[in-house]
């Protein structure tokens, strides 16, 4: 399936769940308005949501509920529609009657043909003329009409010898019979049309011209267009031949140019438009607000809307910033704060900054993911489980059936009325586990005495003592660690060892990592790919391809869900996933979203950060706050108090506050600060950046050695440099010449 069909599929299911507008003009079905010969229709009520289902080869149908999915009561029609308002409309007999929620018949069946109720009133068939009853059944408006249309706004239209007007509640016919279109009223108007014979390339053809009438039946907008929408918050989407779309408003005056391939209502104070097969949003001035430069784009929902690039899926706000970069496969609308985001084949869940709040590890064929009473059913590995919105497994991957969430309960199947018994479900797991967990560490885990004979395996190399104790090396090739007496206390059975730092130490057997003590007990279980040094408590690891965190008791306090994990310093991790960096603290929280494409450490309090879009750089704060807003094209560490930032061809000197305190003109520099506030800097050719020689300022401005160097190089208190003629010579800090060392 391409991505316009997956985009339209898509569009299909948010009609549903956020009323989205249709380009086409709505034109009026008749007041029979439901097809009984579908297999399955579906209502809004979100109290009560009724489905007809066939009953079998008699052709007839029957009303179920959809959740819990039971038959709402007994009875089979051989034509029904969906409730509305309280009523729906059968037929058994050939004639049709009308039913309450409870099945009973509350108006006889006696009518050839009906429509729902709308505004308490519905058009019925009898005597082959329309007319219209009240929820009594008595008859309000006399059967006159040869179509009756549902009631808006306090008016009908309907039809007599094949022209349509308009009546009001009394049936007082209050505009006259002459339009041969015509749609329902919206906010005071309704788009009224005639039919003109016109020749188009020697062909005779009828089209039809739309403008909008008042209540008082008044033309508001003269009949000049080939195509209109309903008012939605004052504006009408119109087209014009051979000029596109745009928009009027109750006047008629074009507030929005008629220039645009497509368009649709205005939700929440902004349209999609099309121009050049692209598409974006305006405001009710025309303005463009969201650039057209999307392949598709569907209405604001929460704040954002979805938008698709280059067959990639993400999120715009209302002033066309990119909020969740497009890089997802498919994405679903936000619930309770998350939407599900499909990508590499596995869905997780992002919040509205774009974080990944619960990773990527659910199956492909998950769909319609939204979270109910804080909780979403999932399927993985091909079965199907619960979890909350911090990812905690509420119920275990276990069931082949797709669950169901009601009122915060969970059911294995759509007509099931017993909640499943979470708390149990949830304690066999953990036993499971638990039995699962013993057979892996029996596994990796081979227990040794504390004590080894020396004799046992000759040793045949020992490294260094530290704290009474060195690494030693058998002449099988594998290693242990000896005490001052050269007695192996820890047995030889490693492929490698490192020094004991804090009382552990790093181990290895065939590639698999993991931490012990002093007496040889494993700390950290050893399972690992990689493990790295102890930092602020927490070691970076990587299992089965994916990094997090352990402590020195070996538990994962940061879950194994990211691509890469670095040490921890000054309390934060830096952390990477699909190509994005972020920082976590020590609880796993994403302090940093992971969401810029590059990211420096924290210097000063502040780090350097390359976002997705527009690759521009800026600083942030260690809350995540971008202090510094992405506008530069480089920028650098800052050094007490200051940095270097790059806009265009020039490099700048800034400070904490963005702040310009000189520019560097024209100087190229290399990399930020070194010690002693010098900044490396490089010679400029017109053809391109050649740095082939450099020099140095400091953090005044100041040149203290030109930019005609082959070599730079700093150290605490001397400058090295090479000539392009290899002679070395040495300068200090202030750019004085001094002797050769």
């Amino acid at each position: 399936m391409n991505t316009r069909k997956l985009f339209m599929c898509f569009t299909i299911v948010l009609s549903f769940i956020i009323g989205a507008n249709t380009l086409w003009a709505e034109t009026l079905t008749n007041a029979n308005e439901y097809d009984s010969s579908s297999a399955m229709m579906q209502n809004d009520n979100k109290d009560k949501e009724y489905l007809l289902r066939p009953t079998g080869s008699n052709g007839k149908y029957c009303y179920y509920l959809k959740n819990p999915l039971r038959k709402a009561f007994e009875g089979e029609y051989e034509a029904a529609a969906l409730f509305s308002e309280g009523l729906a409309y059968v037929r058994n007999g050939g004639k049709y009657g009308y039913i309450d929620e409870t099945g009973r018949v509350v108006i006889s069946y006696m009518y050839e043909d009906a429509g729902n109720f709308s505004e308490g009133l519905a058009a019925v068939k009898k005597g082959g003329k329309w007319g219209y009853i009240d929820k009594t059944g008595r008859l309000v408006i006399s059967y006159m009409y040869d179509y009756g249309y549902s009631f808006s706004e306090g008016m009908a239209a309907v039809e007599n010898g094949g022209k349509c007007g308009f009546i009001d509640k009394t049936g007082r016919l209050i505009v006259s019979y002459k339009y041969d279109e015509v749609g329902r009223f919206h906010e005071g108007m309704a788009k009224v049309g005639i039919a003109k014979k016109e020749m188009f390339y020697g062909v005779e053809r009828k089209n039809t011209y739309w403008g909008y009438i008042d209540k008082s039946g008044r033309e508001v907008i003269p009949l000049i267009y080939w195509a209109t929408g309903n008012f939605s918050e004052g504006l009408a989407y119109v087209s014009k031949r051979n000029q596109g779309w745009g928009f009027i408003d109750k006047t008629g005056r074009v507030v929005v140019p008629i220039i645009y391939e497509g368009a649709y209502n205005f939700n929440g104070g902004l349209a999609r438009v099309e121009k050049g097969g692209k598409w974006g949003f305006v405001d009710k001035t025309g303005r463009v607000v969201v650039p057209t430069i999307y392949e598709e784009v569907n209405d604001f929902n929460d704040g954002l809307a979805v938008v698709i690039k280059s067959g990639k899926w993400g999120f715009v706000d209302k002033t066309g910033r990119v909020v969740i970069p497009l890089i997802y496969d498919y994405v679903h609308l936000f619930s309770e704060g998350l939407a599900a985001v499909k990508k590499g084949g596995k869905w997780g869940f992002v919040d509205k900054t774009g974080r990944t709040v619960i990773p990527f590890e659910y199956d492909k064929d998950n769909y319609l993911l939204e979270f109910k009473d804080g909780l979403v059913a999932l399927k993985k590995g091909g079965m199907w489980g619960v979890i909350d919105k911090t990812g905690k497994m509420i119920l275990p991957f276990k069931y082949k059936r797709k669950l169901y969430i009601r009122g915060g309960k969970i059911y294995d199947s759509l007509s099931s009325t017993t909640p499943i018994n979470v708390e149990k479900e949830m304690a066999q797991y953990k036993t499971s586990q638990v039995s699962r967990t013993q057979t892996v560490n029996r596994t990796y885990v081979k227990p040794a005495p504390r004590v080894v004979d020396p004799m046992k395996k000759p040793i045949k190399w020992i490294g260094d003592y530290v704290d009474g104790l060195a690494p030693a090396k058998a002449d099988d090739g594998l290693y242990g660690y000896v005490n001052v007496k050269r007695e192996i206390v820890i047995p030889c059975i490693y492929n490698s060892v490192k020094q004991f730092v804090e009382g552990l130490s790093l181990v290895e057997i065939k590639n698999n990592y993991g931490y012990i003590n002093k007496k040889g007990e494993v700390v950290v279980p050893i399972i690992y790919d990689y493990l790295s040094g102890f930092f602020e408590g927490l070691a970076a690891g990587k299992v089965m391809g994916k990094c997090g965190y352990v402590d020195k008791t070996g538990k994962e306090v940061i879950p194994f869900i990211y691509d890469e994990t670095l040490v921890f310093s000054d309390g934060l991790g830096k952390v990477k996933k699909y190509d994005m960096y972020g920082y976590v603290d020590k609880t796993g929280k994403e302090i940093v979203p992971v969401k810029y494409i590059s990211i420096g450490e924290f210097k000063d309090g502040l780090a350097a950060v390359k976002g997705y879009i527009g690759r521009k750089m800026g600083y942030i704060d260690k809350s995540g706050k971008e202090v510094l807003p992405l506008t530069f094209d480089d920028a650098k560490d800052f050094y007490e108090g200051m940095t270097v930032v790059c806009k265009g061809d020039n490099w700048y000197v800034i400070d904490k506050t963005g702040k310009i305190l000189y520019n560097l003109k024209g100087h190229i520099v290399v990399s930020g600060f070194y010690k002693g506030g010098l900044l490396e800097i490089a010679r400029y050719y017109k053809q391109g950046w050649k740095r082939e020689t450099y020099g140095l300022i400091d953090k005044t401005g100041r040149v203290i050695l030109p930019p005609k160097y082959s070599y730079v190089g700093i150290t605490d208190d001397v400058i090295h440099v090479e000539t392009t003629r290899s002679v070395d010579e040495w300068y200090d800090h202030t750019g004085k010449k001094i002797k050769k060392k």
